[in-house]
């Protein structure tokens, strides 16, 4: 019986040694478990756009540009945006601290048709239109597409975000004949929001309508004279939130002004200045203007077309310019850039932009 027990136990013995020498067959369940969390996997995830939401430096609007290969060109100056990505084109948003005058507002498909002829005549279609409104805003919105030669685009859209005090005009002109792409903008376009009111914040000048003229009555009584605020000497018996205000003189010259401790308006010189309903006098008598001269009196209310030739206009310095067409079709001005007229104004090669 001992030597039973004795046989056994070295059967065990050198099935134990065999199974050390030559492996065992039998996975784990560990090690199979880690074997199949390691083979690659065959079904892929899907990944959504990267969200590229724009928040001005204010906090006073936000839009959802199309996605992160958008960049800002222009923040906040003049009160003016602009965002780009190469080969398909560009955004522009133009801030006014008053409402769109009823005339630039397209209350019908035919009105927008309108105000796309006064960009060009008869070189849009397939035009797109849509009026909304909100508790606090009216939303207008039209789009069309354009074969002209003569237009650095093919594709123009147009959004007006009309509030009870202020109103953002966005711009977006387009290069690109993807359909996908300008489904994209025309949906970032139309995601831009109000955060909060920007009437009242610090600008140059007074508060400038829709149509480029300058609303003036905050320094003025009803009858066009000086207010009560507006002293004789170009003092002023109340404070401002402005940093600063510019006119032109007979030249075309810009002349900016800042406040000052003894409460008036004064330029770089020390010249004093008071501001009238319909014009700037300095305490020597001399008159300014808050729109440029127009120096050509065959010029254009709409577009500052002077001739079928050429094309004048002040950019937002006050410079004079004098566009002409090349060989290509593109407008050239007398400073080398080329430049893009729309309803509002006109933009340079560099996106800067200028009201009529």
């Amino acid at each position: 019986m001992r030597n039973k027990k004795r046989l056994a136990s070295l059967l065990i013995i050198g099935l134990s040694a065999m199974c050390l020498m030559n492996g065992c067959k039998k996975k784990s369940p560990e090690t199979e478990a880690m074997t199949e969390s390691a083979a690659p996997q065959t079904e892929t995830a899907e990944t959504e756009p990267v969200k590229n939401t724009y928040t001005s430096e204010s906090s006073s609007f936000s839009i959802d540009l199309p996605d992160v290969s958008w960049v800002a060109t222009k923040e906040g100056i003049e009160n003016k945006w602009a965002f780009m990505k190469e080969g398909t084109g560009t955004i522009q948003i133009n801030h006014k601290r008053s409402k769109v005058k009823a005339k630039n507002l397209p209350e019908s498909q035919e009105e927008a048709i309108a105000l796309f002829n006064k960009v060009k005549e008869n070189a849009f279609q397939d035009v797109e239109y849509k009026k909304d409104s909100t508790d606090s805003a009216d939303l207008y919105y039209y789009a069309a597409s354009t074969q002209d030669t003569e237009l650095k685009y093919g594709y123009l859209v147009k959004y007006i975000v009309n509030t009870k005090t202020e109103s953002y005009t966005l711009t977006a002109q387009l290069t690109t004949g993807d359909a996908d792409e300008i489904q994209a903008v025309k949906n970032a376009v139309t995601s831009f929001r109000v955060l909060k009111d920007d009437s009242k914040s610090a600008e140059s000048g007074d508060a400038a309508d829709s149509d480029g003229s300058k609303d003036k009555t905050d320094s003025t009584d009803s009858e066009g004279g000086s207010s009560e605020n507006a002293e004789a000497d170009g003092s002023s018996s109340v404070g401002t939130d402005e940093e600063y205000r510019y006119f032109f003189d007979a030249d075309g010259n810009t002349i900016y002004t800042y406040p000052s401790e003894d409460g008036k308006w004064r330029d770089e010189n020390g010249t004093a200045y008071i501001f009238y309903e319909n014009g700037v006098e300095d305490t020597n008598g001399n008159e300014f203007y808050y729109d440029p001269p127009q120096y050509s009196e065959s010029q254009s209310d709409d577009m500052g077309i002077a001739s079928d030739d050429y094309v004048d206009f002040y950019d937002s310095n006050g410079n004079y310019i004098k566009a002409t067409q090349d060989e290509n079709g593109n407008w050239v001005g007398s400073d080398g850039k080329t430049y893009t007229f729309s309803d509002e104004g006109v933009t340079d090669s560099d996106g800067n932009f200028s009201k009529w």
